[in-house]
Order: structure tokens, then sequence, then C-alpha cells
């Protein structure tokens, strides 16, 4: 697939998977670990902001607060 639709696959993904875990509590930390590898993987992205949201929300949610705080630090930051 073209980056440009890899990249959005894979944000949505995550998003899905940060959805996903109202119901299943696991799929937290998978939509965390999806938007770490969008953001290795398309750091150029303009969605990069909407990602590092996604994960610092999931990271909240899977019960990690002092990761969670970091990346919270790194959006706002900016």
């Amino acid at each position: 697939a073209r980056p440009l639709v890899a990249a959005a696959a894979r944000l949505r993904g995550a998003e899905a998977l940060l959805a996903w875990g109202a119901a299943e509590p696991a799929r937290f930390a998978e939509a965390a670990e999806q938007a770490e590898r969008f953001l290795a993987e398309h750091a150029d992205n303009r969605e990069v902001p909407r990602a590092q949201m996604v994960r610092a929300r999931a990271l909240l949610l899977a019960g990690k607060p002092t990761e969670a705080a970091a990346a919270y630090r790194e959006v706002f930051a900016k």
C-alpha cells in the first residue's frame, strides 16, 4: 500500500482498538502499541498530534499513568 494509505490504516486501527478497549480493557495496550508504530513509521505525517493523543489516552486507560503523563506533556509542549 502507499505510505499515506498505510499511515491512515495504522492510525484508524489504533483508534478502533482504543474504542474496543471499552469492552475489553486488554485492547488499550494494543492501541498504544499501534499508535507508537504509527509515530515511528510516519513521523512526518500531519496526523502525528492525533496519534500522540491516542497513544497518551491508551496508556492512561491501560493503567500506565506515568507514561501517559509524559506522552500528554509531549503533545501539549508543542
